[in-house]
């Protein structure tokens, strides 16, 4: 129950909530509600949640990552808490590239470095680690519930499983998963088929966030015979830049 309330919670950011119920349902209210709702967790298990939040660690500060935390800031006592992120850059280039975004502007959140390896987001601290060996982070020591892995590297079984080895609890790949062996959920297509066993799981790609909960309508409602689609994307990190 705890892996499927830690991953529930975790759709809420990650994937793309276009509406406050899907089709069929009564609106939810609030943050709590929808994961109680989609858990059947009661109301005094929720309570509980607040005040034991579930551990998170974000293994890749780049666009995902740091958005993951803007998004986190704007809900009411959220029942998960980033901890520790794991970059290569160090304090001083994470505060500010998490501070000053050119896309989303600058961020309205208190964030102040504390030290070489902490700094806080409105008062909460999260320790910056840096090691591109997910087996050596110190997810046990940490006791991480869950790794957002949001590097784009490590999305196939043998690589994602290196922060389990690590002492993660469960590991959430914000791409496309190679492989049979993980299952994708995108929320509001098939998050109802989440499988509370699965130690690692996918929550797809950014175009299939955007583009599957409407073609589901559409193809519920009416019918789809045939499709095309066009993504504008800006450039992403494993791709080169120069000719040369």
């Amino acid at each position: 129950m705890a892996a499927l309330r830690s991953v529930a919670a975790l759709g809420e950011f990650t994937g793309l909530k276009a509406a406050k119920s899907m089709p069929g349902q009564a609106p939810i209210a609030d943050f709590h509600s929808a994961v109680t709702t989609r858990t059947g967790v009661s109301k005094s298990a929720t309570a509980l949640t607040s005040q034991a939040k579930l551990k998170v660690a974000i293994n890749g500060f780049g666009r995902i990552g740091r958005n993951f935390v803007r998004c986190l800031e704007t809900r009411q006592d959220p029942p998960v808490e980033i901890v520790a992120v794991n970059q290569s850059g160090g304090v001083k280039p994470a505060v500010h590239l998490l501070k000053y975004d050119s896309l989303l502007g600058t961020f309205d959140a208190d964030i102040q470095i504390v030290d070489d390896s902490t700094f806080t987001v409105n008062g909460k601290p999260i320790t910056v680690v840096s090691n591109r060996d997910p087996t050596q982070l110190p997810w046990a020591d940490l006791g991480i519930d869950i790794v957002i892995e949001g590097t784009g590297v490590f999305i196939d079984e043998p690589g994602a499983s290196k922060h389990i080895e690590a002492g993660a609890k469960r590991v959430l790949i914000t791409a496309p998963a190679k492989g049979d062996g993980i299952p994708t959920y995108v929320v509001g297509v098939n998050d109802e088929q989440f499988d509370p066993a699965a130690p690692i799981v996918s929550n797809a790609s950014c175009t299939t966030n955007c583009m599957a909960p409407f073609v589901k309508v559409m193809d519920e409602k009416f019918g789809i015979v045939k499709g095309s689609m066009t993504t504008t994307h800006s450039y992403t990190g494993d791709q080169r830049l120069l000719d040369a």
